[in-house]
């Protein structure tokens, strides 16, 4: 049903990367839409909480 929703391809190349026109990524947005609209709360709740962690306390840069 994922893919049957659609799906987006977009660039992602890095600077200074020898490859930059080469780099993509497909994205399933519509279709994670759908899956996370369908979760019960504990469900949820176990997507919420690793995507919290990883923004607030890991606090990733983008180097």
């Amino acid at each position: 049903m994922v893919v049957s929703l659609g799906a987006y391809l977009t660039p992602v190349g890095f600077k200074g990367s020898a490859c930059k026109h080469m780099e993509w990524r497909i994205c399933f947005n519509t279709g994670e839409a759908e899956l996370v609209n369908n979760l019960n709360d504990t469900q949820a709740k176990a997507y919420v909480m690793p995507k919290m962690i990883l923004k607030d306390v890991l606090k990733p840069t983008n180097k």
